[in-house]
């Protein structure tokens, strides 16, 4: 059963995302997600170098960075909503 994400928990794992991409996916316990948005960031980050030029590749980086940031946010969401509905006594979605 999966517990609820608590606000330290969460930036925490923001501050991991903004360090290491998908880090902070991993620490919420989307380890996989995690390990592709890494390589995906770095893929895209790396052919972007390649493309445009220096400044402008940064913002690549940057929007890639933005859009983490918000799935890390959507999931924390997510599961919360979750967990509070099945432990809520009367939710009829319990089980």
């Amino acid at each position: 059963m999966s517990t609820i994400i608590t606000i330290g928990k969460k930036a925490l794992a923001i501050i991991l995302d903004i360090i290491i991409w998908g880090l902070g996916h991993a620490v919420i316990g989307k380890i996989k997600r995690g390990v592709g948005i890494f390589l995906l960031g770095f893929t895209i980050v790396f052919a972007a170098s390649f493309f445009i030029p220096f400044p402008y590749s940064l913002l690549v980086g940057l929007a890639y960075l933005i859009w983490l940031i918000s799935d890390l946010l959507k999931i924390i969401n997510s599961v919360n909503k979750h967990v509070s509905i099945s432990t809520d006594p009367n939710s009829v979605y319990r089980k």
